[in-house]
Order: C-alpha cells, then structure tokens, then sequence
C-alpha cells in the first residue's frame, strides 16, 4: 500500500512510465498540470479512481492507472493485472507483463519472454517521403513519421526495462529469447539495402537494445550465449563488457549513462582490474596480454561504434552498391571487420 504522504511521487512515476517516450522533454510544469488535470477528472487516487479509470478511461489514462494501480497493489493484487495480459491493446499487454514479471508471475514471465522481440522490424509510413523531394514532402507525412517513431520509442525504452527485468530475475529459461533478440537485431541490420534505408535513431536504439541484452545475459551467467551468433570480434568484445557489467550486478543507469556520456568515474566497481581480470581468464581463456587491454579497447571500440553511426550518415550511399552481410553503412567501416 503506498503511503499516503507518497501519493504524488507514485502518481508521477506513473505517469512518466505511461508516457516515457515524452519523459526527458516534458517540462515540470507540464506533468505537475498533467496529474491536477486527471485528479480533476477523476477524483483522488486511490485503488477504486484506479479500477475506474482502467474501465472509462482513454488509453493513456488506462496506461496510467495500471503503473499507479501496481503503487496501490499487495502481492494479494495480482489478479488486477492479470487480465490484462490478454487484452487487445497492446501497450497494455507490455504494462501488465512488466508489472507481474517483477511480481515473478509464471505466466508473466513467458510473455516477457516473447515480447521482447516482439515487434523490432522497422515499418514507418514512409512511401510517400521517399517518392517525393524533401521540400515536397507534406507536413501529414512528417508528423505520421514523428508519430513512428514516438511509438517506436515507447516500446523500445519499455523494451530495455523488461530485458533488465528478465535478467534480475535470474531464471535461465529466458536465455533463448535473448539470443534470439539479438538475433532478431543483428538480422535487421544485415538486411537492409539501398531500397531500404533505416533512419539513425534506429540503428542507435538497435545498438542498445544489443547492450541491454549482453548486461542482461551477464546478470544470468550466460557467458557463452552469443557465441551461436558469430559476431564480428569488435561487436563481441563489447557484448563481452556489458556481460561483466551485469555480473558484477553494477548499476545499469550508471553504466549506460557513463559509458555513453564517457563519465567513466560513476562506474563504481571495488577491485574493477583484478575481478575482470579474473573473470575473463576464467570464462574466456584469455592470455593476459588481451586481458590487460580488455577495457581500453572496449571503450576505443564501443566509440568508434558510435561515432562511425553518426559519421555515416553524413554521406550518401551509391545506389549501386548493395550491401552484404556486415556491410551496413560504408564497405570500410573497420567495426566490422
């Protein structure tokens, strides 16, 4: 039961989780407006307003109600949810999932396990913008794309809580369904050709999805799962990294802030050198010298991956040159060799 002094902190965590594609620009203003607005409409909160907003309510105020109604909820609650997991929209199937996964629900669990890699194809509204110039293009169009990809972002970043979940959990049955996330993502990377060009913001939500599911599978001990992926070196030796950062159990906000703002200090790891140095003698046989630029060369390799995803798309691929295999942007991109 959440406290009574705590309602307004709950009330915004919910709302932030319903709407956390719209979380880092939404003014302070705005959200405080956002819940006195709902609180106009529906009264206090308590778990009733809750029921009753998932019964009247459109479908943010709905998505809203089950992330407050979980601040409500006792372990004697979870039949509220479960519901849920067979309903026709399907953010709320995604919300439901979450909430009983960290509850460890055994039907919950094996949902997780799907809907990770449920839906990651790329498919936007995109046929009228490639037919017509830029200039030409209409302001539907633009804001039909824009509406993409806020969605796209709305599952994806609700995508990485689930993959942390499941690894927290520590059930090795999920195993499979996060190599075959990654799978899934290193295949729609590869097939992509001049017919089809993904935007940035893809490729880069791609790149941490990969991160969160290497963390994930260290948080499990699955040293060796992604070896059935045959991997560029480069994109192993960082998939390696995350696999230790999730074993030591480190913060994950720490270590996605930090690596990608090069805040390295944040990473807080009592003997850091000597454990991974352990670690990847014993797991991964390496000789010491490897196990010496372990690090540096995870952090060299996991910028020049970021900075050759930016590079890339300030030039314009020649039509006649089709991609194959790991040749996504540019034939000399040294990442993938």
């Amino acid at each position: 039961m959440i406290a009574k002094e705590n309602w307004f902190d709950a009330a915004k965590q919910a709302f932030l989780n319903a709407r956390i594609n719209e979380a880092d620009v939404m003014p302070t203003h705005v959200l405080v407006e956002e819940i006195n607005r709902l609180i106009r409409q529906w009264g206090h909160f308590t778990k009733d307003t809750c029921k009753e907003m998932l019964q009247k309510g459109n479908e943010q105020e709905r998505l809203f109600a089950l992330f407050l109604l979980d601040s409500f909820a006792s372990t004697d609650d979870e039949l509220l949810f479960i519901p849920f997991l067979q309903s026709p929209l399907r953010k709320e199937r995604w919300v439901s999932a979450i909430i009983l996964g960290t509850k460890k629900n055994e039907r919950a669990l094996f949902t997780l396990f799907e809907l990770i890699a449920e839906g990651l194809a790329l498919h936007p509204p995109s046929e009228e913008v490639k037919q017509k110039p830029s200039d030409q293009t209409s302001d539907d169009t633009q804001s039909n794309l824009g509406g993409y990809q806020n969605e796209y972002l709305w599952y994806m970043l609700h995508r990485f809580r689930a993959i942390l979940l499941i690894g927290s959990l520590g059930d090795l049955r999920a195993i499979p369904s996060l190599v075959h996330t990654f799978s899934v993502s290193r295949g729609l990377e590869c097939v992509l050709n001049t017919q089809q060009e993904a935007p940035f913001w893809f490729y880069e939500y791609l790149y941490k999805l990969q991160d969160h599911i290497a963390y994930s599978l260290g948080q499990l001990d699955a040293w060796n799962a992604l070896d059935v992926l045959d991997l560029p070196i480069r994109r192993l030796h960082i998939a390696r990294m995350f696999h230790i950062f999730g074993a030591f159990r480190v913060n994950p906000l720490k270590v996605f802030y930090s690596i990608r703002s090069n805040h390295l200090e944040h990473i807080e790891i009592d003997h850091f050198e000597q454990r991974i140095d352990v670690l990847l003698s014993k797991q991964y046989a390496l000789p010491l010298e490897e196990r010496r630029t372990f690090f540096h060369n995870f952090l060299e390799w996991y910028r020049e991956r970021e900075n050759h995803l930016i590079e890339s798309f300030h030039f314009k691929r020649h039509e006649e040159t089709p991609f194959e295999g790991d040749e996504l942007f540019l034939p000399s991109d040294p990442y993938l060799d």
